[in-house]
């Protein structure tokens, strides 16, 4: 319980939470819908093409989520 990593970021978009975690190099995005377990959707880093999880390559939101994600990222490794 006391191991949960915080993320650096979120957004949110309809009933959906996203989260952004620092990961090695990388950051890993979790998706959360209200009421159910957050899964991994895509790795990406500031200067790399995200790699994306299960159907999320494909979906709708996917050029939202990667912009919000690289905001979150500059945000991040901003002084």
């Amino acid at each position: 319980m006391g191991n949960e990593p915080t993320p650096v970021g979120e957004f949110n978009r309809d009933t959906w939470r996203f989260a952004v975690y620092p990961e090695r190099q990388l950051y890993r995005v979790e998706a959360r819908e209200v009421g159910s377990k957050g899964l991994v959707i895509c790795r990406t880093g500031p200067f790399t093409n995200p790699e994306w999880y299960r159907t999320w390559h494909i979906d709708a939101w996917r050029p939202w989520i990667e912009l919000e994600t690289r905001k979150v990222i500059t945000s991040h490794q901003s002084p």
